[in-house]
């Protein structure tokens, strides 16, 4: 089935501000939109009752009830049309609420016309029949594994379920975490979660090439632009059309660099080096840092006016110290599937060596607890993986008393990590576990609870 043209879709426009509605309207209209407004939420539920739009282009309000509540009433009058948020600052809460709610795009303000009439142009083609569908499995634990994310804690399950949701708009994301942590990969997840996943999927490490080579990768060149430039050659944006450039490290990418890269966010288009001529792109943009862009734009080694464009939508991913009911799910991963790769079939990981990776403090997280257990793979001689199979750094941080946690560790980290060592030891069983522990069964009941720690994950490890 051919795409609707979106030249022809009814909009609704609702905005206070009289002025700026009116140039709103005025200009969609020359657009050849058919467009109706609205001066408040209220009345656009009215109108929304009586009449059929395509989509819907609101001003997120100061304290979101109003907008929120349009959004709710939508999907109950109006569930195929599409709802624009427009709004002066972003945040990763207002947008994850916004899109449970039924919002299919939210954008931070100032929003330049293209951005504006591309948003617009993908809300209408959402409209059209699909066959094929973007939804995930409905398995918590489960529906990322496609993306070869395994997780199970509920603090990477929250960012997982925004990633998700932001996926399908055509907002700027931003992803912060520490290195290790699995940047790439989330990207990754975004862009095959996205109407893009077609296209094709660049990653950039802004960090790992000089100024020159890396605005010569990023925008290309022409022929005789520099000594040496013998053929013209296209730059990785024009490479990504239709698809997603993921923008590794952008913390260190040179400040004339940042001014370039603003004007391709604002202008969707670029100029080849030694050409005057500009490029129209399609791309969508991800960036990712383990540095503190806030600071980096106080010290004034990366631009402000950029800064608030990447921050449309920030995911924050945890520390794996932060979340260790994951290395209850990552370690007999990496264990399955390094042992697959090397030819040595092998169970899982035994107690005593998992409570020594429980209480590890993974400075190089999820990356460094994939090379320790490739290491005690090859190195082991038994079909589970022991604490001698180990690297010695570990044994020693942990010395006679592998339960002797880090002393970093708060009470409630260090409550938290027993009772998971506990657990695994008993596979799973919280009968045995509470006996263990000293305590009843409806207290480690209730602590499970309060640390969302699932016996029945640590009992799947075991099967």
């Amino acid at each position: 089935m051919e795409s609707r043209n979106p030249r022809s879709a009814s909009l609704l426009v609702v905005d206070n501000a009289c002025v700026e509605r009116s140039m709103l309207v005025q200009w969609l209209t020359r657009e050849g939109y058919q467009v109706d407004e609205a001066t408040s939420p209220g009345e656009a539920i009215q109108k929304l009752e009586q009449q059929r739009y395509d989509v819907v282009i609101t001003e997120r309000s100061l304290d979101g009830e109003g907008d929120l509540g349009l959004l709710k009433a939508s999907r109950v009058h109006a569930p195929h049309t599409a709802v624009i948020l427009l709004a002066t600052s972003g945040s990763i809460d207002s947008a994850v609420e916004a899109m449970r709610l039924g919002a299919c795009d939210y954008l931070t303000k100032p929003v330049s016309r293209q951005k504006l009439r591309d948003t617009i142009r993908q809300a209408v083609q959402r409209q059209k029949p699909r066959t094929t569908s973007l939804a995930l499995p409905e398995s918590p634990s489960h529906r990322y594994r496609a993306q070869g994310i395994i997780v199970t804690s509920p603090k990477m399950l929250a960012v997982l379920e925004a990633a998700s949701l932001v996926a399908q708009t055509s907002a700027n994301v931003l992803i912060q975490g520490e290195s290790g942590t699995g940047k790439e990969l989330l990207a990754r997840a975004i862009h095959a979660w996205s109407d893009r996943a077609s296209g094709p999927f660049i990653p950039i490490d802004c960090g790992a090439l000089a100024e020159t080579l890396l605005e010569n990768e990023l925008f290309g060149h022409v022929k005789g632009a520099f000594t040496g430039s013998l053929v013209l050659k296209r730059g990785l944006f024009e490479e990504g059309q239709g698809g997603t450039i993921f923008l590794d490290e952008i913390g260190v990418m040179p400040v004339a660099l940042q001014m370039k890269l603003l004007r391709v966010l604002q202008e969707r288009m670029i100029r080849r080096i030694g050409s005057t001529t500009p490029t129209s792109i399609d791309v969508r943009i991800l960036t990712a840092t383990n540095q503190d862009l806030k600071t980096l734009v106080a010290q004034g080694d990366f631009r402000a006016d950029l800064y608030y464009r990447f921050n449309g939508v920030v995911l924050t991913l945890p520390p794996l110290r932060e979340r260790q009911e994951d290395i209850l799910v990552l370690a007999p991963y990496f264990v399955q599937h390094f042992s697959q790769q090397v030819g040595k079939p092998m169970r899982g990981v035994s107690a005593e060596a998992m409570t020594i990776l429980l209480h590890h403090s993974w400075p190089g997280n999820v990356r460094e607890l994939q090379n320790v257990i490739e290491r005690a793979v090859i190195f082991s001689r038994s079909e589970w993986l022991l604490p001698e199979a180990l690297p010695p750094e570990l044994l020693r941080q942990e010395g006679a008393n592998v339960s002797r946690p880090p002393g970093s560790m708060t009470l409630a980290e260090l409550e938290k990590t027993h009772i998971l060592a506990v657990l695994y030891k008993h596979h799973g069983n919280q009968t045995q576990t509470a006996k263990a522990l000293g305590i009843s069964r409806a207290t480690l009941w209730q602590k499970m609870k309060k640390y969302g720690i699932s016996a029945r994950q640590i009992a799947v490890q075991h099967r």
